[in-house]
């Protein structure tokens, strides 16, 4: 939930739009779980703050999406192997164990996809911004 503190804080800075990380990986039904987003939502939409939403189609968790999610048009990007997230430092390669990066060039996925931006809106966000 939203905290009044940082209500005030939004407001005493003037914002007028905010945006909340919908989904970023977990699966449809760990996603059916966030009552908190509407609540959060429903008070900024309360104190004249719209909501954008922010998706990711191509993060899948390993506890989440990458194991309840999998099926055809669904699935990690292969190549011929799951491939993780991973990013340089200065001194070396850091790989994140918990995130595969989803194959989203399939039609067969824009459903899914679709799912999680229809939930999205039926929270009350006002827009949505995806990556991939």
């Amino acid at each position: 939930m939203i905290s009044s503190a940082l209500l005030g804080l939004l407001k005493q800075a003037e914002f007028n739009w905010i945006w909340v990380t919908w989904s970023s990986g977990w699966s449809l039904k760990d996603e059916e779980k966030s009552e908190n987003l509407k609540r959060v939502i429903a008070r900024c939409h309360e104190n004249g703050i719209r909501v954008s939403a922010y998706l990711s189609a191509s993060n899948m968790f390993r506890k989440s999406a990458f194991r309840d999610d999998r099926k055809p048009g669904i699935r990690p990007l292969d190549a011929p192997y799951p491939l993780f997230y991973a990013g340089p430092t200065k001194t070396d390669l850091q790989i994140s164990w918990d995130r595969r990066l989803a194959d989203t060039r399939s039609r067969a996925g824009a459903p899914y996809l679709m799912k999680k931006a229809e939930m999205a809106v039926d929270a009350g966000v006002d827009a949505i911004a995806w990556t991939t």
